[in-house]
């Protein structure tokens, strides 16, 4: 998968769907959280830890994803693919010089 990026783009484009109503910078942050909590099993000190960011902050942001994905962040074959998704970095921005 990582060395077909057009695979991974489409993987990344079903899997993190819900994301894409969100401002880049904020969908960003959801990633790199989502990607933490993901790598951690879902425990939030270590994601605090791993991102230098408040625990609190981590808890606003899982808050946050599962009002984006509801119950599908609980199915553990969508977490293996929103893992996969994000294993290699951050999904790129949308492509804006189509034209050129």
């Amino acid at each position: 998968m990582h060395r077909d990026s057009r695979l991974l783009e489409v993987l990344r484009a079903q899997v993190l769907r819900p994301l894409e109503a969100s401002a880049p910078a904020s969908r960003e942050r959801l990633c790199e959280t989502l990607a933490s909590w993901l790598r951690h099993l879902g425990d939030r000190q270590a994601v605090a830890a791993e991102l230098h960011i408040h625990p609190q902050t981590v808890r606003y942001r899982l808050a946050r994803l599962h009002e984006l994905f509801g119950p599908q962040l609980d199915d553990p074959d969508v977490r293996s693919r929103l893992l996969l998704a994000l294993a290699w970095g951050a999904p790129r921005p949308p492509d804006t010089d189509q034209g050129r």
